[in-house]
């Protein structure tokens, strides 16, 4: 499964109309060369009727699931995703969570389910915060999620060059916790199994009003465990001229994905009772630990 998330910032304005036929042919050169299956879309800049005038910005057979953008002007934010026809037998629910910041697609293959969630994180501590527990709160209890997007935060410092060194902290940094160990789930570009395909370029966006002095890594994927495996790979890109933000391809298999028991042990039940541990054994042997 291969996966595209992009910050284009803008799919409508003077900048789309200039490069739009570059941004067209590195984006089908991704579906064409790396068989992709997914592209996740943030900050679009398009509200519901300019939406219903664009049509799908790919060739071929693909499911477009919009959520335009917001405020009063109906510019700001805005995701999209693009699914392959491969995937859209699987789907089963789609869901905007977050009108222009956060939208999630279920698939099931025989009793394997699992989630994919595209977000555009607010740029305020305080606004995630609350955009976290949004989430948090909302999002169905399925054993494997996998999470892409703009982030517009940082967990570890190493993924900033330049500006400040300031990462997640404070209130924001609990509800993010919270999230993450509910999710079970861990940065892609840092886990030990993940081959990075192109090691020069580490960064996803680089603020160009600086000269490229202020680069960070803010477009990111967050997985479950089972998703990882030895052919497991996260490549970042060259955007285009119309984006300061870089392609961020991910390429996973479905295949280890497996349905698990949820595990509730009740506070009456005792563990010295023979029958019960060897059915908290036998759960705890399915279940999946990150």
């Amino acid at each position: 499964m291969r996966v595209m998330s992009w910050n284009v910032q803008g799919l409508g304005g003077p900048l789309y109309r200039r490069y739009k036929y570059r941004l067209r042919q590195e984006i089908n050169k991704c579906i064409v060369g790396g068989s992709l299956n997914f592209l996740l879309i943030q900050e679009h800049h398009l509200n519901t009727f300019r939406i219903s005038r664009y049509g799908s910005i790919l060739s071929g057979n693909w499911d477009m699931f919009w959520s335009p953008a917001i405020g009063n002007t109906e510019v700001r934010g805005g995701v999209c995703m693009a699914i392959s026809q491969r995937w859209i037998p699987s789907i089963i629910q789609k869901q905007v969570i977050i009108p222009g910041r956060a939208q999630y697609v279920i698939m099931q293959e025989g009793e394997i389910i699992w989630g994919l969630l595209n977000i555009y994180a607010p740029n305020t501590a305080s606004a995630r915060q609350q955009f976290w527990k949004e989430l948090l709160d909302n999002l169905p209890p399925l054993d494997h999620w996998c999470i892409a997007g703009d982030f517009n935060m940082l967990e570890d410092p190493i993924d900033r060059m330049g500006g400040s060194s300031t990462t997640i902290h404070g209130h924001e940094l609990a509800m993010w916790e919270q999230l993450v160990f509910s999710l079970q789930m861990l940065d892609a570009w840092h886990a030990p199994s993940m081959v990075h395909t192109n090691t020069s370029l580490l960064f996803s966006r680089s603020d160009r009003r600086l000269t490229g002095t202020d680069l960070s890594f803010l477009d990111r994927f967050y997985l479950a465990g089972k998703f990882l495996s030895s052919t497991s790979t996260i490549h970042i890109m060259l955007g285009t001229t119309c984006s300061d933000h870089a392609l961020v391809i991910l390429l996973v298999s479905t295949q280890n994905l497996k349905k698990f028991s949820n595990m509730k042990i009740l506070e009456n039940m005792l563990l010295d009772n023979y029958s019960f541990s060897l059915q908290v054994t036998e759960l705890w042997s399915q279940k999946d630990i990150v």
